[in-house]
């Protein structure tokens, strides 16, 4: 009876070491899990750090693309430049008329315009130191009622108000307006018997239509084109103001032609 109650005890002791054993390796094995779950969760957190440290970038280039639209959005000619090239032309057909109310009228609102030129052109452009030199010389010759003089500068005000408007990149191209300013020469080239300045207005025509002619193809205007392919040959081709006179009329209708293929 003693012997069995010490093999019992003694089984009971080896079973209670083999559950303390169990327990200790449970939790042993509970820690490691704990600690590797701790040790695994860092790369998370890294990946969190890096997301946060890239989104600056992000947001950085999402902005910027956003700028870069608004500008896109934001390339109109400005009012006044458009104001400005629109009087000196109201000008120039006013002293043709020899219509010197009106001559006076439109040199007033072109004035007017040209002092908004400063809050709509935020760049500095050369254009507009030379427009002040051209409306000095423009109000002397309104004033004087010369008619030469003052189509002369009334139509160079059209050709600094083209520059100024390229770097808006307007729906009509610039060319449009070189090609309408160049037909204005021819006119007043002829009034001055300036067979130069006829000659010269006709060969810098001959090469703004060359720029020109591929963005009236690509709007599918080639019978246009092929019209004023004929009519900036006979340009080239005249010899005399007299021939220049009948040609000049023809331009400024064509030209008219040509914008409206852009709207």
């Amino acid at each position: 009876m003693t012997n069995q109650k010490s093999g019992k005890a003694q089984s009971v002791k080896k079973g209670a070491n083999v559950r303390i054993a169990t327990t200790m390796l449970i939790g042993a094995i509970t820690l490691f899990g704990v600690s590797a779950c701790s040790t695994s969760a860092k790369p998370t957190a890294n990946a969190s750090q890096v997301a946060t440290a890239t989104s600056p970038v992000t947001t950085a280039t999402t902005t910027q693309t956003a700028k870069s639209t608004t500008k896109v959005d934001a390339n109109k000619v400005p009012t006044s430049v458009s104001n400005v090239g629109e009087y000196g032309e109201n000008i120039y057909d006013a002293a043709k008329a020899n219509d010197w109310k009106q001559a006076t009228a439109k040199l007033s609102s072109l004035k007017k315009a040209a002092n908004g030129l400063d809050a709509d052109i935020k760049n500095e452009d050369p254009n507009e130191d030379k427009l002040d030199d051209t409306l000095a010389a423009l109000n002397k010759a309104v004033a004087a009622k010369n008619q030469l003089a003052t189509m002369r500068e009334a139509n160079r005000v059209t050709l600094l108000a083209t520059n100024l408007s390229a770097p808006f990149n307007p729906p009509v191209p610039v060319q449009v307006s070189l090609l309408d300013y160049y037909g204005r020469q021819l006119e007043i080239g002829v009034a001055a018997n300036d067979i130069n300045q006829l000659q010269a207005t006709a060969k810098d025509m001959q090469k703004t239509w060359s720029e020109l002619r591929p963005a009236i193809e690509s709007k599918g205007a080639s019978q246009e084109a092929q019209k004023f392919d004929k009519l900036v040959a006979q340009v080239q081709a005249a010899s005399s103001p007299k021939d220049y006179s009948r040609l000049a009329t023809t331009v400024l209708d064509e030209v008219d032609n040509l914008e409206k293929v852009f709207k």
